[in-house]
């Protein structure tokens, strides 16, 4: 999104002013000719001989120079170099590209198919609990991210999550936000750029997949794997992944993806986690996604059967199943029977057969060990924000709740989590009537919640987001 179309749609501008700002900017890129909105500019493009005249300036320029502009910075409360670190870091935390991307392109159309699984996903794998209680991806590691747009999005929920990664990377989606971005920036240590042959189609005329090939490529990701200390997680992304065939890619990166797992097993890489949705799990409707990765399925699984403790899948169900899954109408993967269980919407064919692959791919992961009670392979399912579960109840009319309390509470229980829910289990509807002392004690619990400004420091100080579900009560995260 550009940064006035943000302006205008965080309501700093009026559409009114937003459209007055645009002609502004148009007649300014237009001010050197004569024009008449009725007809052809006076010169035509081979005439001009000082291209700078008709550059389109930046929209901060034009509103910089409008005549309401006192105005507006005062009632935005914000410079325009604030209002522009604002606009950067609203893309880094929504996981959206700032760069605008040619959907021609094989990269540029997948960018935006299932962004919101690619986003559920990419924020469960940079801010889920799962090793002894600590992140996936811990602070400082060193990580590979690929061609692919899923880990691009993998790279921009960890910029936002301030892994302070270092990040080694042939995705030139991820290379171009780094660097059209200042706050995608400063949430790495560093980004180290893979370099090799650029991808382009000649027969197209244009880059496809966005990323590099090569010798050098595949050199350059060996060097990392083997370094001292070397790359600690490798995110790889696939166009299909089935517990029978394995990873499949489209295009020509199969290759040196293969070599990549390969290698990363080989050394000292702790994990390598597979990203995708619920598309990649199921046939596709032209019934091709792309080709193996590896010569034969008995070699997929000769990888899995020797370092399944090592390989991670992260993957985001269908929306129904979903839906099913965050409010618990259904159970996990091996568990459920989506045949007898019900959700807030019908299950429906997508559903059933992305839930038959899943059973498999989480039988494949977790192998001989797959009835041993308590046991979890390295399956997981986004259903949410990707973050864990952290309760925080009120157990008897004993206890006195009071606001300084909550915030004490929620200092301790939250600490860097950015996203959490206030939820009420309808057993201590109760026990918050006698404690709050009002009739509706969701309403009043939301209240105290929305008119803290303790609450909305405390937000504002660790990035925390407020969500008012509709129960409240309890301090709750999803796995």
């Amino acid at each position: 999104m550009d940064f006035g179309r943000y302006l205008l749609h965080t309501q700093r501008l009026t559409s009114s002013e937003y459209i007055e700002l645009a002609h502004m900017q148009i007649r300014k890129s237009l001010s050197h000719t004569h024009f008449d909105e009725a007809r052809y500019v006076a010169e035509g493009l081979s005439k001009i001989t000082d291209l700078g005249s008709i550059r389109e300036s930046p929209f901060g320029d034009i509103l910089t120079g409008w005549n309401k502009a006192g105005e507006f910075f005062e009632g935005a409360k914000k410079n325009l170099a604030e209002l522009v670190q604002e606009w950067h870091e609203w893309h880094r935390d929504q996981l959206e590209p700032i760069a605008t991307y040619s959907l021609n392109s094989e990269f540029g159309r997948k960018l935006y198919e299932q962004q919101e699984e690619k986003k559920l996903v990419a924020r469960f794998v940079a801010n889920a609990r799962v090793r002894d209680g600590g992140r996936m991806i811990g602070v400082g590691e060193c990580v590979i991210i690929p061609e692919g747009t899923s880990g691009l999005y993998v790279g921009l929920a960890l910029a936002a999550a301030r892994r302070d990664v270092n990040m080694h990377t042939s995705n030139a989606g991820l290379i171009r936000e780094y660097r059209d971005n200042p706050a995608i920036a400063s949430g790495f240590h560093e980004l180290f750029v893979i370099g090799g042959v650029a991808d382009f189609n000649r027969t197209k005329g244009r880059s496809e997949y966005y990323t590099v090939q090569g010798d050098t490529c595949l050199s350059q990701y060996r060097d990392v794997l083997s370094a001292d200390p070397p790359a600690t997680v490798v995110i790889m992304t696939v166009s299909r992944l089935t517990a029978d065939q394995g990873p499949e890619v489209s295009g020509e990166t199969g290759s040196i993806k293969a070599e990549i797992i390969r290698d990363s097993l080989k050394n000292r890489v702790r994990e390598l986690i597979f990203v995708a949705d619920y598309t990649k799990h199921i046939e596709p409707d032209g019934g091709y996604a792309g080709v193996p990765i590896f010569s034969s399925p008995k070699e997929w699984n000769d990888i899995v059967e020797k370092s399944r403790d090592r390989i991670r899948i992260v993957t985001a169900p269908p929306s129904n199943l979903r839906a099913a899954l965050a409010q618990q109408y259904a159970t996990d993967v091996l568990a459920r029977d989506l045949k007898k269980c019900k959700g807030p919407q019908p299950f429906n064919d997508c559903d059933m057969k992305y839930d038959r692959e899943a059973k498999a791919l989480y039988c494949m992961l977790a192998g001989d060990k797959v009835a041993e009670l308590g046991f979890r392979p390295k399956f997981h399912e986004a259903c949410q924000a990707g973050l864990e579960k952290i309760v925080f109840m009120i157990d008897s009319p004993r206890d006195q709740f009071r606001l300084d309390d909550f915030v004490r509470k929620l200092e301790e229980l939250a600490g860097d989590l950015k996203e959490f829910e206030l939820r009420m289990e309808r057993r201590n509807l109760g026990t918050i009537v006698n404690v709050v002392g009002s009739p509706n004690p969701v309403e009043h619990l939301s209240g105290c919640i929305s008119q803290s400004d303790r609450i909305r420091q405390f937000c504002e100080k660790t990035n925390t987001v407020v969500v008012e579900g509709p129960f409240g009560g309890v301090l709750h995260r999803s796995e």
